[in-house]
């Protein structure tokens, strides 16, 4: 009898385990995260684009681009294959454009910058 209690008590210790497990990951991290996991990932590029970018290309669905050789990024599409492009993104993307730094993306943010691209071309 007091092994089946012990058995039922570990049961029982497991099953409460369970779920503060899931409670933590339910309600404690996305408020820890903030508002990175609750953004859409073309959200996430926006924000990567314009805070990389904006000083020479128009990021968003209007504007021109401050840079006069620039091209808006609503338009980048007709350009370059913007799967291709944002693929490079995770490599080193080194551009013949001698103002335009070198930059590398993770794969997670090249996604949010295809993401966000598509949504945005005419």
């Amino acid at each position: 009898m007091i092994a089946s209690d012990l058995f039922r008590g570990a049961v029982m210790s497991a099953q409460s385990m369970l779920v503060a497990v899931g409670l933590w990951s339910a309600v404690v991290l996305p408020l820890l995260a903030g508002p990175a996991l609750a953004d859409q990932p073309e959200d996430h590029g926006k924000a990567l684009l314009t805070r990389m970018c904006s000083s020479c290309h128009a990021v968003g669905l209007t504007g021109n681009s401050p840079h006069p050789g620039a091209p808006a990024f609503r338009t980048i599409g007709t350009r370059y294959n913007i799967a291709e492009l944002t693929e490079r993104m995770t490599d080193r993307l080194v551009s013949v454009h001698p103002d335009m730094p070198d930059f590398q993306f993770s794969e997670q943010d090249a996604r949010a910058v295809r993401s966000y691209l598509y949504s945005i071309q005419r």
